[in-house]
């Protein structure tokens, strides 16, 4: 059970977009908790690799403390599980989200693009 540090990279230079990605999650890894904080219409999408058996899940939290899985817009878990691959759009009021590795993963990689709503 680690702590998976994720990278950071602006995909569009001076513009409102962040990409999080996160690697070789395995079986009871959670990652880098995302401080959501500070971002007012927040949007994003979320696209999971879970490679080799078990289970890639987005988690979100409003105290950091208590973990709930993440909705998609049409109410569906954003998760995926043995050897697929999933792709999330989702809107979200959350403060602070995080992937979880479940299940036998041993490689489990999760990306998640962010993008400020423009006032």
């Amino acid at each position: 059970m680690a702590e998976v540090a994720y990278t950071v990279t602006r995909p569009q230079a001076g513009g409102n977009v962040v990409k999080y990605a996160w690697a070789n999650l395995t079986d009871g890894d959670t990652g880098d908790v995302v401080d959501l904080l500070g971002l007012s219409g927040l949007s994003c999408s979320v696209q999971i690799t879970a490679a080799t058996g078990g289970a890639v899940t987005m988690q979100v939290s409003l105290d950091g403390t208590n973990w709930e899985t993440m909705k998609d817009t049409g109410g569906n878990d954003v998760t995926v599980a043995a050897g697929s691959t999933g792709f999330f759009d989702v809107s979200t009021a959350a403060l602070y989200a995080r992937p979880l590795g479940g299940g036998s993963l041993t490689d489990g990689d999760l990306m998640m693009v962010v993008r400020e709503a423009l006032e």
